[in-house]
């Protein structure tokens, strides 16, 4: 791996580059690094590589010329058109994905801008890729293009002293690394975990993967849904009467607007078409939740043409519920939703007592905006699901079977006992209900199969889930919203 660092700065860069792991390998000739001094090709006498921005505007800009020039010598010397990456807080976000695609290059050109940016028009010449390392604003792209490299020049063979760590580190496989531990046996009363100095290999790797998961649970939960999504289905043996999962609604999924989603509108329609869906809802995170839109985009949702994508569509918001019974959306904007689902989402939700858990989600079900009641079977937030159900009955509220919380990783406690009881109160109180994905990702769309599973082991009527007659759903919608869906055609 040949890296070439287009800079203002070469003595930064090699400095940082040039000594431990990377600068072994750089002496070892696994990897090499050139800083070259994008000032060395200006044609302005004084050295000069920046001018003022047409316009008007603060502070300077990178000047087209002497960027270009330094791009060409490097081409000329490499003997052909390299991948150039221009460090910039607009590009996409560097992960370890990222990291493993351009480790397969020969040669890879980082651009390092400064001062206000780089004249616009050599980026469109160059540049093949736009990374940014976080959403923050540094001084230049010299500190941004060193962590790259870092990550990049791990992957490389003969980087490390043992391979298979850039394997097992965290990330790979979409988890963190488990717990590491080193002598002596016990430091200050915590001893190492006993599985550790067993010499029993098979319960070791065991053991690290359940460790491997617990944190990437507790403190990555974007990634472990990943990770939860890239498993293959569980063999389960069915109990219970067949039932003919005829699936036709998804209603409960997030985009990259809810900030930790990684798929757009158009691509989780177009895996809704593909799953032979006829109506798919978006239902980005309310405010409350980290990370996710503000309540202005809730607001211009009205701009979007519902019948334009590959599915049909209903755009909504999943609000977070707190002990009050009380929202994060405004009435102004609830009016304007198509479907509106309320969840408890810990730690927004302080669970507190049943009966103060249970008086929330009442008085939340009297709001006349809410559509369905989001995944209540987290036993970190313990209800009374007898009353929940006749609430559920009395408001006609849908209630929520979520296939993520029946993952046998997933972040809800006892989901599945607590979904068999509300299943159970649903039939006898005769309250349909609807499965949802939770999807936040274009491949776990219409992913319902354990929701199915756990209905045919209740021996759940068919005739009280929602996704199989679709028209039940129109009965809990506004009547401008029902009037103006059209069901995706099915495929002939």
């Amino acid at each position: 791996m040949h890296f070439h660092v287009m800079t203002l700065f070469p003595e930064m860069v090699e400095q940082g580059f040039l000594t431990s792991i990377t600068g072994r390998a750089v002496e070892s000739g696994c990897l090499s690094m050139e800083a070259v001094n994008i000032r060395d090709y200006t044609i302005e006498k004084h050295k000069k590589v920046d001018d003022y921005t047409y316009g008007g505007g603060a502070g300077m800009l990178m000047q087209a010329q002497p960027v270009y020039d330094c791009y060409q010598a490097i081409e000329k010397k490499i003997g052909k058109k390299p991948r150039v990456v221009y460090v910039t807080p607009q590009g996409a976000v560097f992960n370890q994905n990222m990291a493993r695609e351009l480790a397969k290059e020969d040669e890879l050109v980082f651009l390092c801008g400064h001062y206000e940016g780089i004249d616009e028009r050599v980026l469109e010449e160059i540049v093949t890729d736009y990374v940014s390392i976080g959403d923050y604003v540094l001084t230049g792209g010299e500190l941004a293009s060193l962590v790259m490299m870092d990550a990049i020049s791990r992957l490389v063979p003969g980087v490390l002293n043992n391979d298979e760590s850039a394997e097992t580190e965290s990330f790979a496989g979409n988890l963190l690394e488990y717990p590491q531990y080193s002598r002596p046996v016990e430091w200050r009363g915590k001893r190492v975990p006993d599985v550790l100095l067993s010499g029993n290999h098979a319960k070791v790797d065991e053991w690290r993967l359940e460790q491997s998961k617990k944190r990437t649970r507790e403190r990555r939960p974007d990634l472990y849904e990943k990770y939860i999504v890239a498993q293959p289905p569980e063999k389960k043996k069915r109990r219970g009467k067949k039932l003919k999962r005829t699936d036709y609604l998804d209603l409960h999924t997030h985009t990259i607007a809810s900030g930790h989603a990684y798929s757009t509108i158009t691509e989780m329609a177009d895996m809704a078409k593909k799953k032979g869906l006829k109506l798919l809802g978006i239902t980005e995170h309310a405010p409350l939740m980290e990370g996710t839109c503000s309540a202005l985009y809730f607001a211009n949702l009205k701009a979007i043409d519902r019948n334009a994508y590959a599915c049909p569509l209903l755009f909504g918001v999943e609000l977070n519920l707190n002990r009050e019974g009380k929202v994060d959306l405004p009435e102004v904007f609830l009016k304007q939703m198509d479907i509106v689902i309320a969840s408890m989402h810990p730690p927004i939700f302080e669970t507190g007592t049943v009966e103060e858990n249970t008086q929330a989600v009442l008085s939340v079900m009297e709001n006349p905006y809410v559509t369905i009641l989001g995944h209540p079977d987290d036993d970190r937030i313990p209800l009374d699901y007898e009353k929940v159900v006749a609430a559920a009955k009395k408001h006609h509220k849908l209630i929520e079977l979520n296939n993520a919380s029946l993952s046998p990783d997933g972040v809800r406690l006892n989901a599945k006992k607590n979904d068999a009881v509300i299943l159970k109160l649903c039939a006898e109180l005769r309250v349909p209900i609807i499965i949802d994905s939770d999807a936040h990702v274009d491949t776990a769309v219409g992913v319902h199969e354990r929701a199915w599973d756990l209905l045919e082991e209740v021996k759940f009527p068919e005739e009280l889930i929602v996704n199989s007659h679709p028209d039940l759903l129109l009965s809990y919608l506004k009547p401008e919203v029902a009037k103006g869906i059209s069901f995706c055609e099915e495929e002939s």
